[in-house]
């Protein structure tokens, strides 16, 4: 006997299907091979994106697949930190839905639950700069390229627009965002092209 799954469209036979007394066939309308998609820990953080936009009605501009190569990028460690997650790693904007952030590819990482709940609404250099002992420049790094590559900008275009946000903070605090200056990080990114060119 055949079933049609509701997930992926195919017919496939029966043995396919868990058993489930309550369905007049006596099975799942969704086969076994959808419903072990659908408990990745991909599927269920873009399940949680989903359940976040009734809190922010922002559009969603990313899909499963993208999900998918987020979490094999990450390599299961913390994006800011770069621990190993202790629990299932939690979906940060990079920069806050509260300030405009947007569910874009290029605007998701993956990291932990203390740092998540650290940066909070935070622009990512003020986090950075607070944090600097458990947020290595090699991570800061690796989150602005993301952040060019999925946005198709140059890395210099994030790294202004990273800076604006940083003043745009700290004016509305009242902070000096000149006190604190990047220097260990353009130092860095000097370095890093200076090994480019040779």
């Amino acid at each position: 006997m055949m079933c049609l799954c509701r997930v992926c469209g195919q017919e496939k036979s029966i043995d396919l299907f868990e058993r489930d007394s309550r369905k007049k066939n006596g099975t799942t309308t969704r086969c076994k091979d959808c419903k072990h998609l659908s408990n990745r820990k991909s599927a269920k953080a873009f399940g949680r994106l989903r359940e976040k936009q009734k809190k922010y009605p922002i559009p969603i501009e990313t899909d499963q697949q993208e999900f998918d190569v987020l979490f094999a990028q990450m390599d299961d460690l913390c994006s800011y930190c770069g621990c190993a997650y202790t629990s299932t790693p939690t979906i940060d904007h990079i920069q806050a839905m509260k300030n405009g952030g947007r569910h874009h590819i290029s605007n998701l990482t993956l990291v932990c639950k203390s740092c998540n709940s650290a940066k909070n609404n935070k622009p990512l250099l003020v986090y950075y700069e607070q944090n600097a002992l458990n947020f290595p420049q090699i991570n800061l790094t690796s989150v602005v390229h993301h952040m060019a590559y999925f946005s198709r900008r140059t890395f210099d275009e994030v790294v202004e627009e990273l800076e604006q946000q940083k003043r745009d903070y700290c004016e509305v605090r009242g902070w000096n965002c000149y006190a604190t200056d990047f220097t260990r990080w353009t130092a860095y990114f000097a370095f890093l092209n200076v090994r480019k060119a040779s």
